[in-house]
């Protein structure tokens, strides 16, 4: 697949935040993730976004739950609830899949997020738990997915949400799994998804793929390096799965028909930009109803930063605002 890329799509340079932030992030000392030990990676990404991150936004009630998964293995779930009588009828939930490129991450790194969402979108919000990898590689983390949106519509009249309206959302590797369930989904019986939203989503595996961003910003001086992505990669997909399988690599599906409506937010620094770009297109070009927004001047993850970056709060805003039209 050819991708033609906009020169619009980056900025002269990044902002001056994302600047401001590439440098305090530079003065820490820290040793690039894939240099780490994986316990030692997933601390140090639970400190910079508890250090850039926006304060926790005050939601009506959170409370921690487990739901039944696969092979006995409880999965925990932590649910937001919005002020009550602030939203009119109930809305569908919205299911968060936190990135951390399918190894580090958890309810914590992505409470904020959790929580502005919930606030500004008015929406019940449940954030999930997934397995990690390498302890616990593809498919579990989809298997875990799909596990809480089964439970959902029986749970949702407890927390305040309607049965129907389910939104998936995800982050990075979060994002790859929110498109991989939205197009699941659409062969399990009673299940339906209205909307996705993939925050700079990694939707191909495929290391050979013809992606300028890759070249262009993976060098590490942007946050996310490539070396990162072959390390968090090589852990979550095991020897034996294809690359270009669907389930892991969603640009590559053959049928993109019927698929929820979409919301796809890329940043202009970011290596995975250009496939989010081509997701976007494809999505599009199979007749589904797709907005792409791209902030040109900041690096992936930016929206874990909007404590520190404008640009993160925006398109935090922007989601709220798309989920109430």
């Amino acid at each position: 697949m050819t991708l033609r890329i906009p020169a619009q799509l980056h900025a002269t340079q990044p902002d001056p935040d994302t600047r401001m932030l590439l440098a305090r992030m530079a003065e820490g000392g820290q040793p690039p993730l894939y240099e780490q030990r994986v316990a030692d990676a997933r601390l140090a990404l639970k400190a910079i976004t508890a250090l850039f991150d926006l304060p926790p936004q005050p939601v009506a009630a959170v409370s921690d739950e487990t739901v039944p998964g696969e092979d006995g293995y409880n999965i925990p779930v932590r649910i937001y609830q919005p002020a009550s009588g602030t939203a009119g009828a109930p809305r569908g939930a919205l299911v968060l899949l936190h990135g951390g490129g399918w190894a580090l991450g958890d309810l914590d790194t992505h409470d904020a997020m959790s929580r502005y969402v919930c606030a500004g979108a008015r929406r019940v919000v449940v954030s999930v738990d997934y397995r990690l990898a390498p302890e616990h590689p593809f498919p579990a983390a989809i298997e875990d997915g799909m596990s809480v949106l089964r439970w959902l519509p029986g749970q949702s009249a407890k927390y305040g949400a309607a049965p129907s309206g389910t939104v998936v959302m995800g982050d990075s590797a979060g994002g790859n799994l929110a498109a991989v369930l939205s197009q699941m989904a659409r062969s399990e019986q009673g299940m339906q998804i209205d909307r996705q939203i993939l925050l700079y989503p990694s939707v191909d595996i495929n290391e050979s793929g013809d992606y300028p961003s890759r070249t262009a910003f993976g060098g590490g001086e942007f946050f996310l390096s490539l070396a990162d992505i072959r390390w968090l990669r090589g852990m979550y997909l095991p020897q034996a799965a294809a690359p270009l399988d669907a389930r892991v690599s969603p640009v590559h599906a053959e049928d993109l028909t019927d698929l929820p409506d979409a919301m796809i937010v890329t940043a202009g620094y970011d290596p995975l930009r250009d496939e989010g770009l081509l997701y976007a297109r494809r999505l599009a070009d199979a007749g589904n109803r797709v907005r792409h927004s791209n902030y040109p001047g900041t690096i992936h993850g930016f929206c874990s930063f909007a404590g520190a970056l404008a640009a993160g709060r925006r398109a935090l805003d922007e989601v709220c605002g798309w989920l109430q039209t």
